[in-house]
């Protein structure tokens, strides 16, 4: 049975990798042993071991986004900026057990004002930002902050639970019940986060839960790039048969990029108690190769499914499908044309065959009635051509352009637009990408075809094409609001 007070050791492994698909590292971790001493009790890539009940530990990791250094910036200066704050502010920390909240709630404040501060100087404000999480451990409890999709995971007794909840929009629909926990790891805009750091609309207040540990427990914290690519089944057989901590840090790692690598990958590893105790966890039953196939370290399971880490995926499949009904509309518009240019030819040579067979048939016949038949038929066949083909005549039909025919946009993507617009106009400091929104929104409602003086579109799929444009905007700047209007546009144009 294990014991509800830590008497032992504190062990420690952090681990970083760029993956297999990106060209730097956005990732950003760190660890103190010793939140008191800012220079010596601050570490990164190294494995450390401290007595418990004689220092607080802090573990910090962040994801940063926002493409190339961006990204990366920002998860350097929520690391760093977290490691200042909690140094400045360790002898209140520690004196404040049951009260954390407010002096974590502050810590993160205070990274998102760094952030913005940063984005202002190089004038990227709305352009970058990071998750973020970050564990206090005293006393033998882990407390928890985070926000984004960054994670906590507690393994104890031989089972690996998480311990945070994403910010995210699958996880909302988990939370609705509209999918299962197990299937969000499937869905194809798992990558889509409801906060982050460096939000310059609203500060972001961090979520909080408390673990009280055990002798032999351990926390897992990662970036996405390990649980976006091994689910918590495949994550938990790592510990299973193995004496080494550092050595399973490393093997989840190189499975993650074994299974597509798509994403920075950033693990810390934290120990509770003695390390041959923790490294030989019991289980219940040896069946737990019969529940989960055991992860082989070598590329040869089969690997879950490679999702690619972007919500521009169903607008790029959409685009593409729409590009290849162009070239079809196009192929058959010129099969058209093909046709009519030889039934014009095809008429001429009709109507010449058809006066010279009803000339002949005056010359040998003199019978008046056959005579008047004949030139009967030749009335109303060249009375037909002249009716029903254009060509002959060598006029053109012109349109009027108040006669067309125009689709309009459905009433519920009006509220829509009307509802994004209201929301930029509500801002005190508009972004780039929320005037680049508004001046998509206006000119979908405004669009007037070539040729015509009404408002309107031409066709269904020209419509479609503007609203997957106005999508592209809305995804760029990671806003809860504007991706909650994402996913009913996506809803509406799936049914047109």
């Amino acid at each position: 049975m294990k014991s509800s007070t830590l008497s032992g050791k504190i062990g420690i492994v952090a681990r970083t990798s760029v993956g297999m698909v990106r060209q730097n590292n956005e990732d950003f971790h760190g660890y103190s042993t010793n939140i008191f001493d800012k220079e010596n009790g601050w570490h990164f890539y190294d494995t450390s071991v401290v007595e418990q009940n004689k220092q607080a530990v802090l573990l910090v990791l962040a994801d940063g986004m926002g493409g190339l250094e961006m990204g990366e910036e920002a998860a350097r200066i929520a690391v760093e900026t977290t490691r200042d704050m909690a140094y400045n502010n360790a002898e209140k920390i520690t004196q404040n057990i049951d009260n954390l909240k407010p002096h974590f709630n502050d810590i993160f404040a205070g990274v998102n004002s760094a952030i913005l501060k940063y984005a202002k100087e190089q004038n990227k404000v709305g352009d970058l930002g990071t998750t973020l999480i970050i564990v206090f451990i005293i006393n033998n409890a882990a407390h928890v902050f985070w926000i984004g999709d960054s994670r906590c995971y507690l393994l104890s007794g031989g089972s690996l639970k998480p311990v945070s909840k994403d910010h995210s929009y699958v996880q909302d629909l988990v939370d609705q019940g509209k999918i299962t926990y197990e299937q969000s790891f499937f869905h194809p805009e798992s990558n889509i986060i409801t906060k982050y750091m460096g939000d310059p609309k609203q500060t972001p207040i961090p979520s909080y839960t408390k673990v009280n540990l055990q002798e032999g427990d351990l926390l897992l914290l990662c970036s996405d790039g390990l649980n976006g690519m091994l689910q918590d089944a495949e994550i938990e057989n790592h510990f299973y048969e193995q004496n080494d901590l550092s050595q399973i840090c490393q093997n989840l790692i190189d499975d993650a990029n074994n299974a597509g690598g798509n994403d920075n990958n950033t693990i810390i590893l934290t120990s509770f108690g003695d390390f041959e105790k923790f490294m030989l966890l019991p289980t219940e039953s040896n069946d737990f190769k019969e529940t989960y196939s055991k992860v082989n370290h070598e590329p040869t399971y089969e690997k879950p499914i490679q999702k690619q880490k972007e919500i521009e995926n169903k607008i790029v499949y959409r685009m593409s499908t729409q590009k290849a009904l162009l070239f079809f509309a196009l192929g058959c518009l010129f099969a058209i044309a093909v046709f009519l240019i030889f039934e014009k030819i095809s008429g001429t040579c009709i109507s010449g065959c058809n006066s010279e067979t009803d000339s002949t048939a005056v010359n040998i016949s003199n019978d008046s009635i056959l005579l008047d038949k004949a030139t009967d038929n030749l009335n109303v066949e060249t009375d037909n051509i002249s009716v029903n083909s254009n060509p002959v005549t060598n006029t053109e039909t012109v349109r009027n352009p108040g006669d067309v025919e125009l689709f309009q946009l459905p009433t519920d993507v009006r509220f829509i637009i009307d509802d994004i617009v209201l929301k930029i106009d509500s801002l005190d400091s508009p972004t780039t990408f929320d005037l680049d929104i508004k001046r998509q929104c206006a000119l979908l409602k405004t669009h007037t075809p070539r040729g015509t003086e009404q408002i309107g579109f031409i066709s269904e799929w020209q419509m479609k094409v503007m609203l997957e444009k106005l999508i592209e905007y809305l995804v760029k700047p990671n806003d809860y609001f504007f991706n909650a209007k994402v996913n009913e546009l996506n809803e509406i144009i799936d049914k047109l």
